[in-house]
């Protein structure tokens, strides 16, 4: 395309404010219903496995009988897989094996969108990535090439934390789910996959979607157990997948703009600007769409599309379009097209659950921390000791004479490193303590126990028994009033042997305190 003004040498105009040209620019735009390639991230993504994009192939108007994919990346330190690119629709498939990143078909019909799916590597933490795409292909009307590099946003669009607290018998992971940008996003789904040797249970689920906001995230509590009968064996799984079903906000709010555009144009003369319109439109659904803006569409349901002023007002948003064969200037067109889509829809609603699209879902692998022994300590007080009148809750009277009893327990179940053939005798200490000044102890409160290793795979000698189990009497005297928390009780393990002498705190810390946190109220 070549514009040019044709003058002898030596003219100048008589005025030189005059133009030459009324739009020195000219705007270029893809018309609807021809071909396009569009760059998608999967919706399915696992984190130990390598990320994966989508490349949406619409053929538009045109019956392709032959068409070439040539894909490079445009973005430094990333790597295409694409001899692992598979098609993702039924009806088309690849006329020969995809390999150096060229991806073949033999005819592909008109109106036909195709999917293809392809992992890819990178050598360093990017947001976005960028890649070429190259298409040649023939129609019954010749052949013709196209070219686009799409862009697409790469990182996770959530975060997860995970904290675990060992049981006795259980293992309680809670699990906090945050988003990773200032969208909140609907969590639809949660599970955690059990493995060969654990399996996992959950409480109620949710009857409606958990919103997620940037400050404040959803919990997620599990409780995992070791499966019976499994032996701990290199070969044997040991790692739990949680599996999350989420939507972003921002992303939904895209699709509703594009979708009611796109609808308000069918049966126009405008209709074939679309992609421009939509193009022009959704960068301010991205960037514009504040967080207050978010968090207020996510707690009543709809958005509103007063952000879109900028393109309504800014005049030279389509500056260059030529006017059509009926001589209407499409530039203004447009603009005045906007404006009445906008009057009439000064909200958009955000669609129910039932009219979702499918969501996006992400598989997180989960280890479970091999701990080689967990201890859990009980202090209970005497039934007797405390006062029988109705109060609530029970209170005893300071410096009165509590007995109690500290009840120790372990468990070796959760080691899933060392074989039951492996482990050796144990020896620990524990002590009992309180401030000074809340509470006075007496009786047994140090002292040392050993914890023997299994003889067998049994699982009934993987955990303490009535014989291995330590219960020792102690006395506690409160000294002051209020709510009294529970003496601490803190386990060490004893290495070497020397003389009962302790080397630090072991790997593994005593379970805590029935009823710590709570406590006694004083009169």
């Amino acid at each position: 395309m070549r514009l040019y003004f044709d003058r002898e040498f030596g003219y100048y105009p008589p005025d030189r404010i005059i133009t030459l040209l009324k739009s020195p620019q000219v705007f270029i735009y893809h018309p609807t219903n021809t071909l396009d390639v569009r760059l998608y991230t999967s919706k399915s993504i696992q984190l130990d496995r390598s990320n994966s994009v989508d490349i949406e192939l619409d053929t538009g108007w045109n019956d392709v009988q032959k068409a070439e994919i040539r894909i490079k990346a445009a973005t430094g330190g990333l790597r295409l897989i694409s001899s692992e690119a598979k098609c993702l629709a039924s009806s088309v498939s690849f006329s020969r094996p995809p390999e150096g990143g060229v991806l073949c078909f033999d005819s592909i019909p008109a109106k036909t969108k195709t999917r293809i799916r392809f992992p890819y590597t990178l050598e360093q933490d990017t947001p976005n990535i960028h890649l070429r795409i190259e298409v040649t292909y023939e129609t019954e009307h010749g052949n013709f090439f196209f070219s686009k590099t799409p862009s697409v946003r790469t990182s996770l669009a959530l975060g997860v934390n995970v904290q675990d607290v060992f049981k006795h018998s259980v293992l309680l992971s809670r699990f906090t789910v945050s988003t990773a940008s200032a969208s909140p996003l609907r969590l639809f789904k949660s599970e955690l996959i059990g493995s060969d040797m654990f399996e996992s249970s959950f409480g109620i689920p949710p009857s409606d979607t958990v919103m997620i906001f940037p400050r404040q995230p959803a919990s997620l509590l599990y409780k995992i157990k070791r499966k019976r009968g499994v032996k701990n064996d290199p070969k044997t799984s040991k790692t739990m997948y949680l599996k999350l079903h989420y939507q972003v906000l921002r992303d939904e709010i895209e699709g509703l703009v594009e979708t009611s555009i796109v609808k308000a144009l069918e049966g126009t003369s405008l209709y074939p600007l679309s992609r421009l319109l939509v193009s022009t439109v959704l960068p301010l659904v991205r960037n514009d769409l504040t967080g207050i803006e978010l968090e207020r569409a996510a707690l009543l349901g709809y958005v509103d599309t007063s952000f879109l002023s900028r393109v309504v007002e800014d005049q030279k948003a389509f500056h260059g379009l030529c006017k059509d064969n009926a001589g209407v200037d499409l530039a203004e067109s447009l603009s005045s097209f906007l404006r009445t889509w906008q009057a009439e829809n000064p909200t958009l609603i955000l669609p129910l659950i039932s009219e979702q699209a499918e969501p996006s879902s992400i598989l997180i692998p989960v280890d479970i921390p091999s701990v080689t022994i967990v201890h859990t300590a009980d202090i209970k007080v005497q039934e007797t000791a405390i006062s029988s009148a109705s109060l609530q809750p029970p209170a005893v009277c300071t410096h009165q004479l509590l007995p109690a009893t500290l009840h120790l327990k372990w468990t070796r179940m959760w080691d899933t490193l060392s074989p039951p053939a492996a482990q050796t005798d144990l020896e620990f200490s524990y002590e009992l303590s309180a401030p000074t000044d809340t509470w006075l102890l007496g009786g047994r409160r140090k002292g040392h126990f050993v914890i023997p290793a299994p003889t067998s795979e049994d699982e009934r000698e993987q955990k303490s028994s009535v014989d291995t189990e330590a219960e020792i009497p102690v006395l506690m005297i409160p000294l002051r009033e209020g709510w009294l928390p529970y003496p601490s009780v803190e386990i060490r393990e004893v290495r070497g042997g020397g003389g009962g002498s302790s080397s630090g705190l072991s790997p593994i810390t005593a379970g805590g305190v029935n009823g710590s946190g709570g406590g006694i109220g004083g009169i």
